[in-house]
């Protein structure tokens, strides 16, 4: 009866009064009124929905505006606000938390989540009475909590700079300072194999111009202000300072110095002490106290 649903009202609802046909409310915004007809059990009226109350991390915020927060931020409370007088008891409020997700449905005006993980986010809602027949405006909210600095694009970028700068440097002081024979060593091969044509050494004796294949070469020996080079099966003498030799030959990491008289070809060489090395021709060639470093430069 009416008499019923005046009494349930005035105890939900203070500052009432139905006169006539006409039911007034005093609220805070000011008195509104609405017709009694539309307080029939049969009649539904969906109210609008809307979002009240903003909390972060226990705070309240005062207003919707702020849709950006730290990661550490990630404690959220979202009241929403939507009052049926005639079907209070059988409002439903549904929302999610993304739009690819499921609806969840919940008698509490009240949501709580925590803790959110970094991402964007879209909060919507809405509210249907038995079930069935549901608001038509759907509430949003779009927000966003930022990722920690350790996951950000730049920090991961700048990580990625610091560890290529520690190899580099572990690369040049432990490889290229200690190792730097072992290095010399792998450039020649590389060379060796890139340039897999013939390499020549050209030079002139007794007027005439004479090329020869710089693999062939075993060793090099110093005659003043002549060099013998010495191959497989020939000698050659050549006006020609040893040193130069180093500048005209087109190979010059197959070469290492090991007396001041004295550059042999690497790969000839089958056998090495602190004094002497040996080719492969059973050759002995000395090695000089002041070119023991060379040695280094001859790796098996």
């Amino acid at each position: 009866s009416m008499d019923k649903k005046d009494g349930l009202l005035s105890n939900e609802v203070n500052d009432l009064e139905i006169i006539n046909d006409t039911v007034w409310v005093g609220t805070k915004q000011g008195l509104c009124s609405f017709s009694k007809n539309q307080m029939d059990s049969k009649a539904i009226t969906i109210p609008d929905l809307m979002l009240k109350d903003l909390k972060v991390n226990g705070i309240a915020l005062s207003s919707f505006e702020k849709a950006s927060f730290a990661n550490d931020e990630n404690v959220i409370d979202i009241v929403m606000e939507g009052i049926s007088f005639a079907h209070n008891d059988d409002i439903t409020y549904y929302y999610r938390l993304n739009k690819n997700q499921a609806w969840v449905a919940t008698k509490n005006r009240a949501l709580h989540f925590s803790p959110l993980p970094s991402g964007d986010y879209t909060f919507e809602a809405k509210m249907c009475v038995d079930d069935q027949n549901c608001s038509k405006n759907i509430v949003q909210y779009a927000f966003t909590i930022r990722a920690p600095f350790w996951q950000r694009w730049w920090f991961i970028l700048i990580c990625i700079g610091l560890v290529g700068l520690l190899i580099y440097t572990f690369f040049k002081i432990r490889v290229l300072t200690y190792d730097k024979d072992v290095i010399r060593e792998l450039i020649r091969l590389i060379i060796k194999k890139l340039k897999k044509d013939e390499l020549y050494f050209t030079f002139r004796e007794n007027g005439n111009e004479i090329r020869i294949k710089t693999h062939e070469i075993l060793y090099i020996k110093s005659a003043g202000n002549y060099i013998d080079v010495y191959i497989e099966n020939k000698t050659f003498t050549v006006r020609m300072n040893i040193g130069k030799f180093l500048d005209m030959v087109p190979d010059k990491l197959e070469y290492v110095r090991l007396h001041r008289s004295y550059i042999v070809r690497i790969d000839k060489i089958t056998t090495k002490s602190k004094n002497e090395v040996q080719l492969i021709n059973g050759t002995k060639i000395p090695v000089s106290q002041n070119h023991h470093q060379g040695l280094k430069e001859i790796v098996f």
